[in-house]
């Protein structure tokens, strides 16, 4: 609260009517009023985050600079500085007056395009001691880094602007990366200067020197900084000061600018500056920011590429700010070069937005002709998919992988093949009644087998918020074959997410939706086993359920090859090719759209050969002087691929494709003949044995039992 003296009014009464004058002579139109304030208010003001006491003004393109002059005097605001790109003038307001009046009068007037203040910009950032974040080997690989140098470790023809505040270039981790000049937005200062250290920490996530056998590495070690330092002497950030570091950069040779700060409120002159430079070709990157909110500027604005953090265990960080400006995650805490030469463990989105725009130099690298839609492209579908698939508000379309978007790359120009990820592609709604068990066999393909699936399955909401623990909507668990067993604990749409890892070390996070309903005339199935079938032979088997609202759609997965299902009646039918245990997921949906699924295995039992012994009965006495003709046949729907005579263990006939060719032309069935005898030494009983072997391996015997009379 603040008074005003009837004195104070009266004189500003009189300005009033001064300016009313004025405005004939310089076409001036709105000032009516100036109006003094108490110390309280003076207060109040320096309490909303200013910069100071600054304004920002933009006035009309046809208004004289002897106008703006007569504004600022009569104002009592004096000119400090100017944004020459954007041709706004930054206003030092009296400490007598208060900082929302005088915006009011230059609002209100129409010699002025628009008036704001000049707000004070955050680094954000976060300082812990955990000194597990020391592992870079763990934070890069989990970014597939490695493998992205592969293709590139960058360019010294590639600049990254770090707009912050400052950077210690003479750092021995910086010092070969750093361009030889820099800017600094407030004069008397040292653009190399860090006091606050966060600009040194900021380029040594961008491009730390690497592979130099000391400290620490960039994400691209190879490429160029260019320094601009746009703190004051307090270390205070102003949207004057960023927004004139914003534009010398695009005006410097900068092809990428990393913006680790950021405001709750949107400025007209701050995104004109982020415009400016866009337009000049420049992709731009920003922190989120680290209260778990809305994203803020200038991460917010269209042609900036919003980036939030992820946390340990790669998953989103719980303060990275979201919404429907993010892009993609980068890693929170990075080990990094400090502005006194040595280095720190530091942490936050300011972290994560250098991190992402080191990757975009590594892009930038590799083809050189790439534009900022191109950029942001191969960012986000090379990013790893944490929540619900595509694109959500919480974790944007994942997680940044120097591998997968350099690979992206690289498959696009024609250079190698793309990447083939294990993927379960696409399963329907898995229904479960509140308190029940269902459980989902993931049918995977792609990429190169065998497969292993992480023991953790991940919980998340649509918008991709995820669950843990006793909170967890779902309770999930996953065998080492892939079979997904889950409790639905919340009513609501959940997803199930399990990465799936192929022997290539290529991974993908894999999710099921899942329906928790109040299992209230819930669909269940009630067949609880598929009964044995064999191959080649007709199978029919008839599934049920009870529930929901009829009619029911059925479905199944992980069939065999020649059954399939019926979606009205829920019956298996078909002839099976191929013997073996098969993991079959049957699910049904009633007219509701209630749905289940339900695991049954089912075996395919081998068909064995049929065969045949003919020109002799069993137990039969062979004299001497007999020559007995024996006739084994056989027959099988794939075929016969030979037939074998013993007598006893001896070998005594062989019929395939190359000696003895078939008798019978039927290429389902094969004959083989023998003529036998009896002698004076092979006397007593013996076994005859027939032995087939089918086309696809199955192999069966039979035997007759003979004498030999002298």
């Amino acid at each position: 609260m603040y008074m005003k003296s009837h004195k104070l009014l009266g004189r500003a009464r009189a300005l009033a009517v001064l300016l009313q004058v004025a405005a004939v002579a310089f076409c001036l139109y709105g000032i009516s009023e100036l109006v003094d304030e108490s110390a309280a208010h003076a207060a109040t003001q320096r309490s909303r985050n200013y910069s100071g006491a600054n304004i920002l003004v933009k006035y009309r393109t046809d208004v004289a600079d002897s106008t703006a002059r007569v504004i600022n005097n009569l104002t009592q605001t004096v000119e400090a500085d100017a944004i020459e790109q954007l041709d706004v003038k930054v206003l030092r307001v009296p400490e007598h007056k208060a900082t929302e009046d005088i915006l009011s009068i230059y609002t209100r007037n129409g010699n002025v395009e628009y008036a704001e203040p000049d707000y004070e910009v955050e680094p954000f950032e976060t300082i812990p001691n955990d000194a597990n974040w020391r592992s870079m080997a763990a934070f890069m690989t989990i970014l597939n880094m490695p493998r992205g140098w592969d293709y590139t470790t960058g360019s010294h023809n590639v600049v990254v602007a770090v707009v912050d505040t400052g950077t210690n270039t003479d750092h021995p981790d910086l010092a070969a990366n750093s361009l030889p000049y820099g800017y600094t937005a407030v004069a008397g200062l040292d653009y190399k200067t860090d006091t606050k250290n966060h600009g040194t920490g900021v380029a040594g996530t961008v491009a730390a020197v690497g592979n130099n056998s000391i400290g620490v590495f960039g994400i691209m070690w190879s490429g160029s900084i260019l320094p601009v330092k746009v703190a004051d002497a307090s270390d205070v950030m102003s949207v004057a000061n960023v927004s004139k570091g914003v534009n010398w950069a695009a005006d410097n040779g900068a092809h990428i600018i990393n913006l680790s700060l950021g405001l709750t409120t949107d400025s007209t002159t701050f995104r004109n500056a982020i415009n400016y430079a866009y337009d000049r070709g420049v992709f731009i990157v920003a922190s989120s920011g680290n209260e778990n909110r809305a994203v803020c500027y200038p991460a917010r604005y269209p042609n900036v590429m919003g980036v939030g953090a992820t946390g340990n265990g790669n998953t989103r960080l719980s303060i990275s700010n979201y919404g429907e400006e993010l892009n993609v995650l980068g890693p929170s805490s990075h080990y990094t070069t400090n502005a006194s030469g040595d280095y720190s463990i530091m942490s936050g989105t300011s972290f994560s937005s250098p991190a992402v725009a080191g990757l975009a130099g590594l892009l930038l690298s590799y083809n050189p002709t790439l534009t900022q839609s191109q950029l942001r492209y191969y960012l986000e579908q090379g990013a790893l998919d944490l929540g619900p698939p595509g694109w959500d508000k919480h974790t944007g379309y994942g997680v940044m992988s120097g591998y997968y978007s350099l690979n992206l790359l690289a498959s696009d120009m024609g250079l190698e093949p793309r990447i083939s990820f294990p993927t379960i592609g696409s399963t329907p709604t898995q229904t479960v009644a509140l308190g029940d068990t269902i459980t989902y066999q993931l049918q995977v393909s792609g990429g190169v087998t065998p497969y292993t699936f992480q023991s953790t399955v991940r919980i998340y909401d649509p918008d991709g918020a995820n669950y843990s623990g006793s909170n967890s909507p779902l309770s999930a668990s996953v065998s080492s074959s892939g079979l997904l067993t889950i409790t639905g604990n919340t009513e609501g749409t959940w997803w199930a997410c399990v990465r799936t890892t192929d022997s290539l070390d290529h991974y993908k996070h894999n999710c099921v939706e899942v329906a928790v309903t109040a299992g209230v005339d819930d669909v269940v199935i009630t067949t609880t086993a598929l009964p044995d079938a064999t191959e080649h032979t007709g199978y029919s088997h008839t599934l049920t359920a009870t529930g929901g609202t009829l009619p029911y759609t059925w479905s199944a997965t992980g069939l065999p090859n020649g059954l399939s299902m019926n979606s009205s009646t829920g019956v298996i039918a078909g002839t099976p090719t191929a013997a073996g245990t098969f993991q079959v997921t049957v699910t049904v949906k009633d007219s509701a759209n209630v749905v289940q699924s339900k695991l049954l295995p089912l075996t395919i039992n081998a068909l064995l050969p049929t065969i045949g012994i003919a020109g002799i009965a069993n137990n039969e006495l062979i004299s001497p002087l007999s020559n007995t003709k024996v006739v084994a046949t056989a027959s099988h729907p794939s075929g016969i691929n030979k037939l074998e005579i013993y007598i006893d263990n001896r070998l005594v006939a062989l019929c395939d494709s190359a000696k003895n060719s078939p008798t019978n032309s039927n290429p389902t069935s094969s004959s083989c003949d023998v003529y036998i005898k009896g002698s004076n030494t092979l006397t007593g009983n013996h076994t005859l044995r027939v032995v087939a072997t089918a086309n696809d391996t199955a192999r069966a015997s039979d035997e007759v039992s003979l004498g030999f009379r002298r």
